[in-house]
């Protein structure tokens, strides 16, 4: 289907070398110019009989506003939307390696024959034939992922079911270029590139040096304020919240310890998401029981259990003696009495 691309180079032009110094342009050579992507998307198209599209798709309003609904992406997938060639493994796959992951329970002698597979160093896992298992079968074409072991003479075998062809050029067609998403800078980062674009360098030294004096005044406006927190300060918080006044503080009377208002002043008009909570468990605490709630400043990120329940059952005989050895007594009575109360809660 390609091959009427594989045409050598004439020569009229010059190549970046490949390696300069100590470096490897590996990263770039992954970014395809965009005209190739152009002939390659054509080649596919025909096959598949799709309709050509118009070559440039504006994005509408309403497609802006359902973009920035979108749970906010890492560093690397922001590179992404604005042409920078991410490292391998940092951001999300567009598109899942496998159509599907399947787990058989097998016996030792079947483990092995998967085992075998996974050794080909070739071709690491992939089955050129089907395997018959008690539980199931394994196709040709699929692969092998891991065999663990299930406790017993039981092992536990995962497998990736591959897309056929047809899925996967299925699957591409329907994802979204990262070229295509809103690049996902707030509109504080936005104000200041415009900033530095607009005010030029001695505009922007004036502009910090005018926001450093504002809050170096206020910091000291707020002195005995902060005083006034530390002195209700629960004992146990004040070690880690602020340390006790010296003698130097006495006499200069400017206090020396974490400023809390500063901060919560100073994180309010940085706009950061619940701040008031977070400044009342750093004055506070944070309790050690129970839901923290949430602040809104990180995406969630859920964590998938990897064990069912019943594989957590088989390997408790041997967890509950390694657990039991990591876990001390607190040197205050009190606590270790208070822990378990609320456990047991």
């Amino acid at each position: 289907m390609l091959s009427s691309m594989a045409v050598a180079c004439d020569r009229s032009h010059e190549h970046a070398p490949w390696k300069e110094g100590a470096a490897f342009r590996t990263g770039e050579e992954a970014e395809y110019p965009e005209e190739f992507c152009r002939h390659v998307a054509k080649k596919f198209r025909a096959p598949l009989g799709r309709k050509r599209k118009a070559e440039h798709q504006h994005t509408t309003t309403e497609e802006w506003k359902a973009a920035a609904k979108q749970p906010k992406n890492n560093k690397e997938e922001v590179k992404a939307t604005v042409g920078s060639q991410p490292r391998a493994g940092r951001v999300t796959g567009l598109i899942p390696e496998f159509k599907e992951i399947v787990v058989f329970r097998v016996s030792a002698a079947e483990a092995a024959r998967c085992e075998e597979a996974l050794s080909k160093n070739w071709r690491k896992g992939w089955l050129d034939k089907e395997l018959s298992l008690q539980s199931g079968r394994l196709e040709k074409g699929w692969r092998v992922l891991e065999v663990t072991e299930e406790g017993g003479d039981s092992k536990k075998v995962r497998a990736g079911v591959p897309w056929t062809p047809g899925e996967f050029t299925e699957q591409a067609c329907a994802v979204s270029h990262p070229f295509s998403r809103q690049a996902a800078a707030p509109d504080r980062s936005l104000k200041a590139i415009f900033d530095v674009l607009t005010l030029g360098p001695e505009g922007i030294r004036e502009k910090r040096r005018k926001t450093l004096a504002y809050w170096g005044k206020r910091a000291a406006e707020l002195d005995d304020y902060e005083r006034e927190l530390y002195a209700k300060a629960p004992e146990q918080v004040r070690a880690c919240w602020a340390r006790r006044p010296d003698h130097q503080e006495a006499l200069t009377g400017k206090w020396k310890g974490k400023r809390t208002e500063l901060l919560r002043e100073m994180a309010l008009e940085a706009k950061v998401p619940s701040t008031n909570m977070v400044i009342e468990m750093l004055r506070g605490g944070a309790p050690p029981f129970g839901e923290i709630p949430r602040t809104g400043a990180f995406s969630e990120k859920p964590h998938p259990a990897t064990k069912s329940f019943e594989d957590i059952l088989k390997g408790a005989k041997w967890a509950k003696p390694v657990l039991r050895a990591t876990v001390k007594p607190h040197k205050d009575k009190r606590i270790d009495d208070e822990v378990l109360a609320r456990t047991q809660e």
